[in-house]
Protein backbone atom coordinates (compact mmCIF):
# COMPACT_ATOMS: atom_id res chain seq x y z
CA UNK A 1 0.00 0.00 0.00
CA UNK A 2 1.45 3.37 -0.93
CA UNK A 3 1.95 6.11 1.61
CA UNK A 4 -0.76 8.32 0.05
CA UNK A 5 -3.25 5.46 0.33
CA UNK A 6 -2.41 5.02 4.01
CA UNK A 7 -2.87 8.73 4.64
CA UNK A 8 -6.19 8.70 2.81
CA UNK A 9 -7.38 5.73 4.85
CA UNK A 10 -6.32 7.37 8.11
CA UNK A 11 -8.19 10.56 7.25
CA UNK A 12 -11.39 8.85 6.17
CA UNK A 13 -11.54 6.47 9.14
CA UNK A 14 -14.78 6.93 11.10
CA UNK A 15 -13.08 5.93 14.37
CA UNK A 16 -10.99 8.34 16.39
CA UNK A 17 -8.52 7.00 18.91
CA UNK A 18 -8.46 8.43 22.42
CA UNK A 19 -4.71 7.98 22.82
CA UNK A 20 -2.37 5.65 24.63
CA UNK A 21 -2.50 5.03 28.36
CA UNK A 22 -0.20 7.93 29.23
CA UNK A 23 -2.23 10.43 27.21
CA UNK A 24 -5.54 9.19 28.61
CA UNK A 25 -4.19 9.32 32.16
CA UNK A 26 -2.95 12.88 31.55
CA UNK A 27 -6.25 14.02 30.04
CA UNK A 28 -8.18 12.57 32.98
CA UNK A 29 -5.77 14.22 35.45
CA UNK A 30 -6.35 17.60 33.79
CA UNK A 31 -10.07 17.10 34.38
CA UNK A 32 -9.51 16.32 38.06
CA UNK A 33 -9.62 12.52 38.06
CA UNK A 34 -6.90 11.22 40.40
CA UNK A 35 -6.28 8.10 38.30
CA UNK A 36 -7.70 5.82 35.67
CA UNK A 37 -8.69 3.49 38.52
CA UNK A 38 -10.76 6.27 40.13
CA UNK A 39 -12.51 6.94 36.81
CA UNK A 40 -13.17 3.19 36.45
CA UNK A 41 -14.68 2.88 39.94
CA UNK A 42 -16.86 5.96 39.41
CA UNK A 43 -18.25 4.47 36.21
CA UNK A 44 -18.71 0.95 37.59
CA UNK A 45 -15.87 -0.74 35.69
CA UNK A 46 -13.04 -2.92 36.93
CA UNK A 47 -9.78 -0.98 36.69
CA UNK A 48 -8.00 -3.84 34.92
CA UNK A 49 -10.66 -3.91 32.19
CA UNK A 50 -10.30 -0.17 31.65
CA UNK A 51 -6.50 -0.32 31.53
CA UNK A 52 -6.59 -3.26 29.13
CA UNK A 53 -9.13 -1.53 26.90
CA UNK A 54 -7.05 1.64 26.73
CA UNK A 55 -3.90 -0.34 25.95
CA UNK A 56 -5.58 -2.45 23.25
CA UNK A 57 -7.98 0.01 21.67
CA UNK A 58 -6.92 3.55 22.67
CA UNK A 59 -4.94 4.29 19.51
CA UNK A 60 -6.91 2.12 17.10
CA UNK A 61 -8.61 4.00 14.31
CA UNK A 62 -9.25 1.14 11.91
CA UNK A 63 -12.04 -0.66 13.77
CA UNK A 64 -14.22 -0.74 16.86
CA UNK A 65 -13.60 -3.10 19.76
CA UNK A 66 -15.10 -6.54 19.32
CA UNK A 67 -16.48 -6.98 22.81
CA UNK A 68 -19.40 -5.04 24.18
CA UNK A 69 -17.64 -4.19 27.44
CA UNK A 70 -14.68 -2.65 25.63
CA UNK A 71 -17.06 -0.63 23.48
CA UNK A 72 -18.87 0.63 26.59
CA UNK A 73 -15.62 1.60 28.29
CA UNK A 74 -14.41 3.50 25.23
CA UNK A 75 -17.81 5.17 24.79
CA UNK A 76 -17.82 6.38 28.39
CA UNK A 77 -14.17 7.43 28.30
CA UNK A 78 -14.70 9.30 25.06
CA UNK A 79 -17.77 11.04 26.53
CA UNK A 80 -15.79 12.05 29.63
CA UNK A 81 -12.95 13.45 27.55
CA UNK A 82 -15.08 15.12 24.86
CA UNK A 83 -17.52 16.72 27.30
CA UNK A 84 -14.73 17.45 29.81
CA UNK A 85 -16.61 15.87 32.70
CA UNK A 86 -14.97 16.38 36.06
CA UNK A 87 -15.57 14.04 39.00
CA UNK A 88 -17.96 16.60 40.50
CA UNK A 89 -19.98 16.76 37.27
CA UNK A 90 -20.16 12.96 37.20
CA UNK A 91 -21.39 12.85 40.80
CA UNK A 92 -24.02 15.50 40.03
CA UNK A 93 -25.29 13.47 37.06
CA UNK A 94 -25.52 10.35 39.22
CA UNK A 95 -27.37 12.24 41.96
CA UNK A 96 -29.81 13.70 39.42
CA UNK A 97 -30.43 10.24 37.94
CA UNK A 98 -31.00 8.78 41.39
CA UNK A 99 -33.39 11.61 42.22
CA UNK A 100 -35.43 10.90 39.10
CA UNK A 101 -35.59 7.20 39.95
CA UNK A 102 -36.68 7.91 43.52
CA UNK A 103 -39.39 10.34 42.42
CA UNK A 104 -40.83 7.73 40.03
CA UNK A 105 -41.12 5.08 42.74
Amino acid sequence: MSQTSRKANAITSPFVGIGDSIKVRGKLALLGWASVAEWARAHGYDQQIVRWTIAQWGNRTDRRPHGGLSRQVLRDLRATLDQQKTPAMHEAELAAAMGEELSQV
